[in-house]
């Protein structure tokens, strides 16, 4: 009788560990997953990247297709008379259109043609020049 108890301790031990291990392959395949999905992601940051990239230079290549050179901030804010500030508000609001032409924030042109767009906008009817 002794013999048969150890083996049934024996085989209850066994499936004890059967299960332990099933559960550290589920949790592989979890990590596994995980890792794969990280992977995925990196890959998609990247693309995303990429294709922003791409817009900024078809913004670009539009802009020079066009024939006019491109402002910087310092000049468009000289010639609208405006701070950083107001300047920055205007781009976020879609008043003053703009094109990027690197990744940073402050990497971006102005057509000088949209700059002079709100200038006329902004001039009251009537009022000319005075160096005429």
């Amino acid at each position: 009788m002794p013999l048969q108890k150890s083996a049934a301790v024996l085989l209850d031990e066994l499936k004890r560990q059967i299960g332990v291990l099933e559960q550290l392959n589920a949790a592989i395949a979890v990590y596994e997953r995980v890792e794969h999905l990280k992977k995925l992601e990196v890959t998609l940051t990247a693309a995303q990247q990429a294709r922003e990239a791409q817009v900024d230079a078809l913004q670009l290549v539009r802009a020079l297709r066009d024939e006019e050179c491109l402002i910087d901030e310092n000049e468009a804010m000289r010639r609208l008379k405006v701070s950083e500030s107001t300047i920055k508000r205007m781009r976020a609001d879609g008043r003053l259109p703009f094109v990027r032409v690197g990744t940073g924030e402050k990497l971006v042109r102005y057509r000088p043609s949209d700059v002079a767009a709100i200038i006329c906008r902004s001039t009251p009817r009537g009022v000319m020049d005075k160096t005429d």
